[in-house]
């Protein structure tokens, strides 16, 4: 092998490495860190805001490095990378201090401690190792982006489905610190092939790039498109991973899917195959956007499934993205420019993480930000197709009718979104939304005699209003009626105590529960989210009304009920699931161990395992079988004899077998029909989550 060639295989190999490091320590952190402020997509869309800001901080040394002398260069880049293998190590998870009254903070806060200095080295990989390759060569080395993204979709994908479902996440992390410290050794003797490397005569161009170098000369207008494109990109992945994850389908792992859809664009766009046909993709965005209008209509909203919805929108990221990226592309400068233009793309990218994972929050009351990135991106759309004179049909006088087709479904869509929020002003059944960094939710209040609490497409609970006095009622609704699994369940316990009882509930909503508290009773609610102590309070009496003492303790759940005494509850009741998502801390063989350190000896632990796309009961038959407990699951069907309950599922676990035997001696399958019991095999279904593991792929329905 000629010392060329050994040396662009050098060049690969650190670019493909850097790469695979950079987005597998991604779902890494997030794994780490979204249990623990909620489980919600918000923690991911902030975390992939940190990952742009280190970004542009690794395109911002790379830039500043690329000035330096070539020996400089290797010295002050060798220097680097060796000590930060000496300094960084992964935090302990059980000594990260979390502040739940000040999240975005003290999330980033804690990633700029323990991760900046490593990422934004491994960020300059593929920027520094281009430059270096184009000093060698004087070649263009936009190929060297395109592996660069295919180590990084590589590691996006096989976190989901081959690290997380073997590997824990201690495991994970050292095999991380091992791939980061062959990184080293991999920068190091390509700085060393560098430096003996003849350097080519800048003053000359190859011919391909002296072909369209004219075409493609550095301007302040092309520095503007580059950064409002990849603020556009960015944009569109984060404001449609929180579209999907909050209001079409809460599950965990649609969060991976639309950032390897973003970096497959890149992939395409930047190989040396050119894949980006601008009439393509531009009309294909028109249609698919169309199509999304459409499934928004209810009278039509029948006609698709969840299934659908989601694969219409993630094809349509894949389109948008790919016109963001593809135009970044024809708008891509000679190589001498390089440095400035991956800085530019990462500025982009920081600036659209701003605006959609922090700026968005504080702004609106709502996930607006969606509606306005679908305008924005169709504008755009709009425009290229005027200004590139594109055809879709070959009569031009029917491609332009279809060109002002477009404009009126723009006006209608914009004068529709105008009418739903004038209506929601004036309706007899008032909508009220609210905001903060832990999720959006939307109250219809006295829509047909009750208040109703959504988060997301969710339902979380609603109150029945007197159709005569305009009151609320204090009749125990949703997943909380009297007949639901809980209604009959805390009856019996009631009953087999006869005493007052101190209850401790994880999740408040809107408060149903505190209405079975009875005087003498203690009820203490453990909430994240401070607007949800709000709303229950200000919109729902449930709280109000309760005949027993009800206290509120801000912050996650578990971490505030281990700072409680050792038997503290009788009832202890896990309802945190934020539209869906799953807590996973709260549901790992440590959090269990807890709550039964918590209750009383015949005290009872009773987790709401309702879900659509999740079957926990699974679960939590397995870690009730490995910790030696008794469970019972009831799952409830609705009934005529308590039309205000909807269909319910919960996991009653205990100490002893006391619940097992009540249940038998009440009859309480022949008392209600409407119930189903199941108890825990002899042997466990699937593997038991831990603080350290969790496999959501065994529990997908």
């Amino acid at each position: 092998m000629n010392k060329e060639l050994l040396f662009k295989n050098a060049l690969i190999v650190n670019v493909f490495i850097g790469a695979f490091l950079l987005f597998m320590i991604q779902p890494l952190i997030g794994k780490i860190f979204t249990p623990i402020f909620g489980g919600g997509s918000q923690i991911w869309i902030l975390c992939l805001f940190f990952f742009q800001f280190v970004l542009l901080c690794g395109y911002s040394f790379a830039y500043l490095l690329s000035k330096l002398p070539k020996k400089l260069q290797i010295i002050v880049y060798s220097i680097s990378i060796i000590s930060s293998l000496f300094i960084f190590k992964f935090p302990a998870i059980e000594q990260i201090e979390v502040n739940s009254t000040n999240p975005i903070s003290s999330i980033l806060m804690i990633l700029l401690a323990n991760f900046a200095l490593p990422l934004m080295l491994v960020s300059s990989v593929s920027t520094t190792i281009q430059n270096w390759y184009k000093i060698s060569t004087n070649k263009e080395p936009y190929f060297l982006y395109a592996i660069s993204n295919i180590g990084s979709l590589l590691a996006l994908l096989s976190f989901p489905f081959i690290i997380e479902p073997n590997l824990t996440v201690s495991i994970t992390s050292d095999m991380w610190l091992l791939g980061y410290w062959a990184l080293g050794v991999c920068i190091v003797s390509t700085s060393l092939l560098f430096f003996f490397n003849k350097q080519s005569n800048c003053n000359t161009q190859s011919n391909n790039e002296g072909t369209q170098a004219n075409n493609r000369e550095f301007s302040v207008k092309n520095l503007l498109l580059w950064v409002a494109l990849s603020c556009l990109g960015t944009s569109i992945l984060l404001a449609f991973t929180s579209h999907l994850t909050h209001d079409i389908a809460p599950i965990p792992l649609l969060w991976v899917f639309p950032l390897g859809l973003y970096l497959f664009t890149f992939v395409s766009v930047f190989g040396k195959n050119k894949v980006y046909n601008r009439k393509l993709y531009i009309f294909g965005s028109f249609l698919l956007i169309m199509l999304l209008f459409i499934s928004k209509n209810p009278s039509l909203k029948a006609y698709f499934t969840n299934f659908s919805e989601i694969l219409t929108t993630l094809i349509l990221m894949l389109f948008l993205c790919m016109v963001c990226h593809g135009e970044l592309y024809e708008l891509r400068p000679n190589s001498k420019k390089l440095p400035i233009f991956y800085l530019s793309i990462s500025f982009g990218g920081a600036l659209g993480g701003f605006l959609i994972s922090i700026a968005s929050p504080i702004l609106f009351n709502n996930y607006l930000e969606h509606a306005l990135i679908l305008t924005a991106i169709f504008s755009y759309l709009l425009f290229l197709v005027f200004k590139h004179k594109l055809i879709l049909f070959y009569d031009q006088k029917v491609d332009l009718g279809f060109r002002y087709f477009v404009l009126l479904v723009i006006s209608v869509y914009a004068i529709k979104v105008g009418a739903c929020e004038i209506g929601k002003l004036n309706s007899k059944s008032k909508i009220v939304e609210t905001r903060n960094f832990y999720g959006a939710a939307k109250l219809h209040l006295n829509a047909q005699n009750r208040n109703t609490l959504y988060n997301g497409r969710i339902l979380h609970g609603y109150q029945l209003i007197d159709e005569k006095t305009k009151e609320l009622l204090p009749t125990p609704t949703a997943y909380y009626g009297s007949l639901s699994a809980f209604g009959i369940v805390y009856d019996l316990f009631k009953n087999y105590h006869n005493k007052s009882i101190k209850m401790g509930i994880i999740g408040l909503g809107t408060g149903t529960q505190a209405i079975y508290g009875k005087k003498g009773d203690i009820i203490d609610f453990f909430e994240i989210d401070p607007k949800i102590i709000k709303i229950a309070n200000e919109h729902f009496s449930f709280i109000k009304n309760s005949k027993a003492k009800v206290n509120f303790i801000l912050g996650d759940g578990r971490l505030n009920l281990a700072k409680q005494r050792k038997e503290s509850y009788d009832l202890l009741v896990v309802d945190a699931f934020s539209s869906d998502a799953i807590p996973v801390h709260l549901l790992t063989k440590e959090a269990l161990e807890l709550y039964m350190r918590k209750i009383k000896k015949d005290g009872l632990l009773i987790i709401h395992i309702s879900n659509k796309y999740v079957d926990l009961k699974k679960l939590l038959e397995s870690l009730s079988i490995d910790l030696g407990l008794n469970q019972v699951a009831i799952r409830v069907k609705p009934t005529s004899l308590d039309p205000y309950s909807y269909s319910n599922h919960y996991a009653f676990i205990s100490k002893s077998d006391f619940l097992k035997k009540e249940i038998k001696k009440q009859k309480i399958e022949e008392k209600y029909n409407h119930i189903k019991l199941s108890y825990p095999p002899k042997k466990a279904k699937v593997d038991i989550w831990t603080d350290n593991f969790s496999n959501i792929f065994t529990l997908l329905k």
